[in-house]
């Protein structure tokens, strides 16, 4: 923990919100964003909001739902390449 206000669910929305405005901010046309949620899908939805000003100016759909990854498989997909890695640089780390 970084300090008595963090703890994970926190870092994964910070880290999360880090991506997806580098990604807004290189221009790319973002229509759908597909999240596995992390705790209350609506939370998740809400904190993410938060963090991202882009999103205000822009329509882009947001879906934050449990087990994500059985029910879309780019969603499966993105899991599976993170985990590898993820798995990589532990490895050569």
């Amino acid at each position: 923990m970084l300090s008595g206000d963090s703890n994970l669910n926190l870092l994964s929305y910070d880290s999360s919100a880090n991506l997806l405005n580098h990604v807004l901010s290189l221009g790319f046309r973002v229509k759908k964003i597909l999240l596995d949620a992390l705790g209350p899908a609506e939370t998740h939805l809400n904190n993410l909001r938060k963090r991202i000003p882009a999103l205000k100016d822009k329509n882009i759909e947001m879906i934050s739902e449990s087990k994500a990854d059985f029910k879309y498989p780019v969603v499966s997909a993105a899991s599976i390449v993170a985990k590898v890695s993820r798995d990589y640089l532990l490895k050569t780390w």
